[in-house]
């Protein structure tokens, strides 16, 4: 009841601004334009702030906002998708929890949001009006714990001269919105090497040992499963997927080898993502290879520790 009330007042002022002071009036038809935003497949772990989906649609040059010379030329914004505010500045909440909207109009570069207020975008270096070529854009934004669902299509702003003349109307037509999501049942995981011989290093490359081992995951259907793994690199090889020994230089540690942590036989490199797989919904059992790998001629023996993380990601 409140708002509505305030928004009752909102059109009367601009009404009675439009009897006295207003100076721009449309010349030509409404305009009616359509951004279309795609479906969207998030990982229900991506931050707050994150873009889902961003474009614009071209819009102007079918009419003119029409000024006469005096002071105070203005044209006007509203926000028409959602009366919702969220916590994010211009950012508007959706029928999807979590998801929010903003609009802008974008011209020479500048941008003018639309707002409940109404926005207002202010013509006074525009002598004779406006009119020309310029943009509506949009972006669809994380704004907290999303749940999937069909965004509403429909008016989601508008344009009136001064004068309350209806200028352009800007239409959302929209898609659905996913979030996908993986839980690890395995977080902490060793890889017992155990004692190896010296002897069973026989030259720079050599790999004597190596230890399996699983990650469980909970996954919804149609995720990406990727995987990227963290540490310190071996000082001793450029070969980036050799991590160092913990310790490394102490009396007491092993010199001129490294760890390696492997994905189907073949090495991560350090801070490198990789798509491991699609999956199509329930338990997945990732398996990984911990081995030792030979970085110089020459081996010394002692204590040989490493750690890493292994980074799940999904989307």
């Amino acid at each position: 009841m409140k708002i509505i009330i305030n928004l009752f007042l909102l059109i009367t002022l601009s009404y009675s601004l439009s009897c006295s002071a207003a100076s721009c009036h449309l010349s030509g038809p409404v305009e009616n334009n359509t951004i279309t935003a795609p479906n969207i497949i998030i990982a229900r772990d991506a931050p707050v702030g994150t873009i889902l989906s961003e474009g614009y649609t071209i819009t102007g040059g079918n009419n003119f906002i029409a000024c006469n010379p005096a002071t105070g030329r203005k044209a006007y914004i509203t926000m028409a998708y959602s009366s919702t505010p969220s916590t994010m500045t211009n950012v508007f909440e959706t029928n999807i929890s979590g998801v929010g909207l903003k609009l802008a109009f974008s011209f020479n570069y500048e941008y003018f949001y639309y707002t409940l207020g109404p926005g207002v975008w202010n013509l006074v270096d525009y002598t004779g009006g406006f009119g020309g070529s310029s943009s509506v854009n949009y972006q669809l934004i994380k704004t907290g714990p999303i749940t999937s669902g069909t965004l509403k299509s429909g008016l989601a702003g508008y344009m009136n001269a001064d004068n309350g003349d209806l200028v352009e109307n800007v239409y959302l037509n929209a898609g659905t919105v996913t979030a996908l999501q993986c839980s690890i049942s395995t977080k902490n995981i060793s890889a017992p090497l155990g004692e190896v011989p010296i002897s069973g290093f026989t030259g720079i490359g050599s790999t004597p040992k190596s230890y399996d081992f699983n990650v469980g995951l909970e996954c919804d259907a149609g995720v990406n499963i990727n995987v990227s793994l963290s540490g310190i690199q071996n000082s001793e090889t450029d070969d980036a997927s050799v991590l160092a020994l913990t310790g490394a230089g102490s009396t007491d540690t092993a010199d001129g080898i490294g760890v390696q942590i492997l994905y189907n036989s073949m090495p991560l490199v350090l801070n490198n993502n990789v798509m491991l797989k699609h999956t199509a919904g329930g338990q997945e059992l990732l398996q990984f290879t911990a081995r030792y790998y030979q970085v110089k001629s020459v081996v010394k023996g002692g204590k040989a520790n490493a750690t890493a993380t292994l980074n799940i990601t999904y989307q």
